[in-house]
């Protein structure tokens, strides 16, 4: 799959999720994610917290998906009763050979293959029950939204 299906794809995702916004209110809010689910998503995390502060919201901080100093004042900084749920859905695989040839000329890892699947994730913050921020990534590793390790292609 090529960056610009990657791109299609999270434009298509991006416009759904503002039509679902704009529809949104406290008692859909599980139509919302019955919607996602729907699309094939799957809930990979969530968390929530009442009047959280800016370092417990840190301390949620993970991978790539993390909230910026900026979007922990705009959308935390308000009290209330939040609740963040991060989906991912699987939308292609690459795979590498890796090798190399060490200082003594024997091979190391010789024709070891690396398989990389790849993620469309959505992160959607509710707050009251209501839906007030939608973000989506359309092409991560696992590794990067997940705070796990991360490959050097």
């Amino acid at each position: 799959m090529k960056s610009r299906d990657y791109i299609a794809t999270a434009c298509v995702l991006v416009l759904a999720i503002a039509v679902l916004c704009s529809a949104c209110s406290a008692s859909n809010k599980v139509s919302v994610e019955a919607k996602l689910a729907g699309w094939k998503f799957e809930l990979q995390g969530s968390w929530s917290a009442e009047n959280p502060t800016p370092k417990e919201v840190a301390g949620q901080n993970y991978g790539k998906i993390r909230f910026s100093k900026h979007e922990i004042s705009s959308i935390f900084g308000s009290p209330g009763e939040f609740r963040v749920e991060i989906f991912a859905k699987l939308v292609g695989s690459e795979s590498a050979t890796i090798g190399t040839i060490t200082g003594s000329g024997t091979t190391a890892y010789k024709d070891t293959t690396v398989d990389l699947e790849i993620y469309t994730v959505i992160r959607v913050v509710f707050k009251n029950g209501k839906l007030t921020d939608v973000r989506t990534w359309p092409k991560l590793e696992r590794s990067e939204y997940s705070g796990g390790m991360w490959r050097i292609r």
